[in-house]
């Protein structure tokens, strides 16, 4: 008896073969509805005794179909299975049997429908799609998918998913990704040939799926900086950050000297902490009254906590701002001093 997978895998079999080998006892009569389903729903379930065929259940009735649909061809339907069995048994005979009832038949696109969706989704020769590839079938994306999900062997099926994700068509190509994912996620393999095409042509959504399913150490290291810039690349952009890092808060207060002024209470991260000499910032008042940072008052060389000369004040600060710099803040008093405080006074 001959196993129906290897009848599946090594020949594309017509329905008078499969009634053939079922009436001659080639295979297991439990084994041809099985058979029979698989070669119907490759032609696109054509209505018929192959339908009934595959839903049959009774031996008997199995039987006797298989009769019927061995008698519907003149041609010597047992030379398929005579070429399995040697095939099988691997003692050599028939060697061109893969050619004539595998290869040619596949390259005639005699074993599957390709004008049907769901007939292609059940791929599961090899042959066939490299055939429609050379025949240039509109649909060889679908049949890729199919492969990937009924074929075993994974490193068999990628060397068919490079060739679909480096086709001249876009939709070739994107059903050459989703193969792809579907390996990734059976198998966790990939091919080097597979990755050097997306490297050539890269594919977002291919990327995504062999990031998800597959080890991150077998992936190579230009997928990781593209995964990795993708990633930051779809942060949210977060507001620009104040250059007075000890502003906390920043509020009207009433003015505190007797001329008409504002005054902005800036709240420093410790009372009576030392200020870096970077946070020694000037700021300026728009019309609204809100405080923007501007240049620095004087040289980062300087200390922080060092009183500003009223020469140096007027040579440097606008006309609005009455002083700012360090911690705790100075503000410059009427009589030409300074004192510690926590506001910046503007002139109005």
């Amino acid at each position: 008896m001959i196993p129906i997978e290897h009848a599946r895998y090594r020949a594309s079999l017509t329905p008078a073969e499969i009634g053939r080998g079922g009436a001659d006892g080639w295979v297991e009569v439990d084994d041809v509805p099985t058979l029979a389903w698989l070669a119907w729903n490759d032609l696109g379930r054509p209505p018929g005794v192959l339908g009934e065929l595959a839903e049959a259940t009774d031996p008997q009735h199995v039987l006797a179909l298989c009769r019927i649909l061995a008698s519907t061809s003149r041609a010597d339907t047992a030379a398929v299975w005579r070429y399995l069995a040697a095939d099988w048994e691997r003692t050599g005979e028939r060697s061109d049997g893969r050619q004539r009832f595998l290869l040619d038949r596949a390259m005639r696109g005699e074993g599957m429908d390709w004008r049907s969706y769901s007939a292609l989704m059940g791929t599961d020769r090899p042959e066939e799609v490299d055939a429609a590839f050379d025949r240039g079938e509109d649909m060889v994306g679908v049949s890729v998918i199919g492969l990937a999900m009924s074929y075993p062997d994974p490193l068999v099926v990628l060397h068919r998913v490079a060739r679909a994700l480096d086709h001249n068509r876009i939709e070739v190509r994107r059903q050459g990704a989703t193969a792809l994912a579907h390996v990734a996620r059976l198998h966790g393999v990939v091919s080097r040939e597979c990755l050097e095409v997306l490297r050539r042509h890269p594919d977002e959504v291919a990327e995504d799926d062999l990031w998800t399913f597959i080890a991150h150490h077998k992936l190579p290291a230009w997928l990781w900086w593209r995964r990795i810039t993708a990633r930051l690349g779809r942060r949210v952009r977060r507001g620009r950050r104040p250059r007075l890092r000890a502003l906390r808060s920043a509020r009207p207060l009433p003015a505190e000297t007797g001329r008409r002024g504002v005054a902005v209470r800036l709240e420093p991260q410790g009372a009576g902490t030392r200020s870096s000499t970077r946070a020694r910032i000037r700021l300026a008042v728009n019309s609204s009254g809100v405080a923007t940072p501007c240049r620095a008052l004087r040289s980062a060389s300087r200390a922080a906590n060092q009183p500003m000369a009223s020469s140096d004040h007027s040579a440097s600060v606008p006309r609005k701002v009455i002083a700012c710099w360090g911690g705790p803040f100075q503000k410059l008093s009427s009589n030409g001093g300074t004192m510690p405080v926590r506001s910046v006074v503007w002139a109005s």
